[in-house]
């Protein structure tokens, strides 16, 4: 199988990974998937032509034993939509690799699916979410250097409100400064942290909210841009 494999041509690979084999890209050469990875010069062809039928076949890519190869995988991986790929698989995978490149690759996947997953809860309004959510999971969202009066509205509060029940203190503070900078329904706002802060136990996120408060009363606060760690 090996030796039929390795006399493949770029469209047998194609077709193998058109098809969902998982064992197609297990034993590929380097030379033989940069073929496939720039076929008809179409940078990224595996995920940008093949698309999401590929899937199946990028995992067992991982099977591989040439580093290049996997980070090539790693890379297509990364171009697909992730929404229907289980996280936990990615990270499983992140945890067996040794090779340095490609478990950057590897964790670009997983920062771009804590991405997709948290503008998808708040499209859908997921006022649950972000109480389940690590402070490291929330620390990747893509606005980065976004003042928080532009990115988030009124229409967020009930989904940022979610993060002042999370567990995680580094949670609560960040969701509670993000609502004391919302720049419209601050009686809503107000509302919501008043009582958060009524069952608030730890200091630091009581002094937040306090602070946003003040916000929402009129006290001149600079915004507070995303991923500032001032």
């Amino acid at each position: 199988m090996t030796q039929l494999i390795g006399a493949a041509a770029p469209e047998q690979i194609i077709g193998r990974i058109r098809s969902g084999d998982r064992r197609v890209l297990a034993t590929v050469s380097l030379a033989e998937i940069e073929a496939v990875q720039n076929h008809n010069e179409t940078f990224f062809y595996i995920s940008r032509v093949i698309g999401q039928k590929a899937v199946r076949s990028l995992f067992g890519c991982f099977e591989n034993r040439i580093s290049g190869v996997r980070k090539i995988c790693a890379d297509s991986l990364y171009q697909l939509k992730l929404n229907y790929v289980h996280k936990k698989y990615i990270v499983l995978l992140l945890k067996k690799e040794k090779d340095p490149a490609v478990q950057m690759a590897l964790q670009d996947v997983v920062v771009r699916m804590n991405e997709e997953r948290f503008y998808a809860a708040r499209a859908a309004r997921d006022n649950r979410f972000l109480a389940k959510i690590t402070y490291d999971e929330l620390s990747v969202i893509a606005d980065k250097g976004v003042p928080a009066s532009k990115a988030f509205a009124g229409e967020d509060l009930a989904f940022l409100g979610g993060g002042l029940e999370n567990t995680d203190n580094q949670v609560r503070i960040f969701c509670a400064r993000m609502i004391g900078r919302v720049g419209d329904a601050k009686d809503r706002a107000r509302a919501l942290l008043a009582r958060a802060k009524g069952r608030e136990k730890v200091k630091a996120v009581a002094k937040e909210i306090d602070i946003s408060l003040a916000c929402l009363a009129g006290s001149k606060c600079p915004d507070i841009y995303l991923q500032d760690e001032h």
